[in-house]
């Protein structure tokens, strides 16, 4: 609400929407302060993940910040929100929905 990028977190159901990936900072900075700006992409191809399902979908973790390629089945009270979808084990394509804006 204050249009400050904030770290999304999957424990509180505010916190939890994502709208995009945060790519870089000032300077090239890979880490940022609060009120530094910041250049987000919200639709399109992020690079530099590992690990990652190909075919299955980017979610928004329980671990503020965190991006998992599964579903946080966490304690009762976790929101399930993708991030986008895993097109291979170092992409995402961003594109934020609500997978299921209920409790988990």
């Amino acid at each position: 609400s204050d249009g400050d990028v904030e770290a999304a977190d999957a424990d509180a159901a505010a916190s939890a929407i994502v709208l995009g990936i945060v790519v870089a900072g000032p300077n090239g900075k890979v880490s940022f302060s609060a009120g530094e700006r910041v250049d987000v992409v919200v639709l399109g191809p992020v690079t530099g993940f590992s690990g990652m399902t190909p075919g299955g979908h980017a979610f928004v973790s329980t671990d503020a910040g965190d991006i998992g390629n599964a579903a946080p089945a966490g304690s009762s009270g976790d929101y399930v929100y993708v991030v986008g979808l895993i097109t291979a084990a170092d992409t995402i394509l961003v594109r934020p929905f609500t997978y299921s804006v209920a409790a988990q």
